[in-house]
């Protein structure tokens, strides 16, 4: 319970501890109170803060997070503490009927701080893959291992690698990716698939998304990551794609319901005849129905690969890698 007494404190600490399934909703949900941003913070028994970035302790999937964020005290901090409750009220009803594990919250007052050490302190590197490994933009630690760094802002937009479906992708991306390749992310988000893709030697990413602060945030990424030259960011639907236009990997990390009328509108049309379409953000319920879409428009499952979350079998995260069924690659005629 919060208590009144903070005459004497600059701010309010709020720590929510959350599965890595609801971690990316509650991120969104604390950001609009956090002044001074999040940050993610594993919850493993063998994880350490001696060395923030000594990569021994850092596995693909973490259970449990501890999301933090900051509110100032002003006289709105009533106000603003009834608005966050009722948001996590929100989002715990959701975890209830999804049999997900509810938010737990708390409350500390505390004095002012130095915001910059708080997040160098509290955002570690993740590994993903074999190459791969997420870090934030303050890290000065050589990569290790022959590891290929992706320099991601953390707090700015969806995908910083902490959740299963990101981790999914990119580990397809590590797999099927090859020089020369194009490639086409549908709702990129912070740009972290498309950023992995070109530093496997893709030729040229496209980024499509709705919101124009995954736009800026992805902009912001590549240019942390030095891919910008070959990025290209596009603010709008699957409808500003030109239907000429065909691509060696398509990657879709979003919400099953969009999926499933990405298929129902010629998604398949701009898969190239040999190339690789990737579908993520699905639960294990729900594959069998994109399955059966999939096979409806032509393509066939080559890889279906599954994230589970430790001790929980009811929502694991699907990977579904498709391609051309053989008799329908049709290639262009030479004249």
């Amino acid at each position: 319970m919060l208590s009144k007494t903070h005459t004497k404190h600059k701010w309010l600490e709020i720590s929510l501890t959350v599965d890595s399934e609801t971690a990316e909703a509650a991120s969104e949900v604390l950001s609009r109170f956090s002044c001074k941003g999040i940050s993610m913070e594993p919850i493993h028994e063998n994880y350490t803060n001696k060395n923030p970035y000594d990569t021994s302790f850092i596995t693909e999937n973490y259970k449990n997070l501890i999301l933090r964020g900051y509110i100032e005290i002003t006289p709105n901090l009533s106000k603003e503490i009834k608005e966050l409750d009722q948001s996590i009220e929100i989002l715990n009803m959701i975890a209830l009927r999804s049999d997900l594990q509810p938010l737990e919250i708390k409350y500390e007052y505390i004095d002012d701080i130095d915001w910059n050490s708080t997040w160098k302190e509290q955002y570690k590197p993740i590994k993903i893959g074999k190459k791969l490994v997420v870090i934030p933009p303050w890290s000065t630690t050589n990569p290790v291992d022959k590891t290929i760094p992706i320099i991601i802002d953390p707090g700015q937009a969806f995908g910083t690698g902490i959740h299963p479906s990101t981790q999914l992708c990119i580990q397809a991306i590590e797999n099927h990716v090859k020089p020369g390749h194009q490639v086409l992310d549908i709702g990129c988000g912070s740009g972290i698939l498309s950023i992995a893709a070109l530093k496997l030697q893709a030729d040229i990413a496209i980024g499509i998304d709705i919101d124009e602060e995954s736009i800026k945030s992805s902009q912001q990424n590549a240019e942390l990551n030095g891919v910008n030259s070959n990025f290209h960011l596009i603010r709008g639907s699957l409808n500003c794609i030109s239907k000429k236009h065909s691509f060696q990997l398509v990657v879709v990390n979003i919400l099953y319901k969009t999926i499933i009328h990405l298929l129902n509108n010629k998604l398949t049309n701009i898969i190239a005849p040999n190339g690789i379409l990737v579908l993520s953000g699905i639960l294990k319920e729900q594959s069998c129905t994109v399955e059966t879409l999939l096979s409806n428009n032509n393509l066939e499952i080559i890889s279906k690969q599954c994230m589970s979350e430790e001790d929980n079998n009811i929502c694991d995260w699907i990977s579904l890698i498709c391609r051309h069924k053989k008799h329908n690659r049709k290639y262009p005629k030479i004249s």
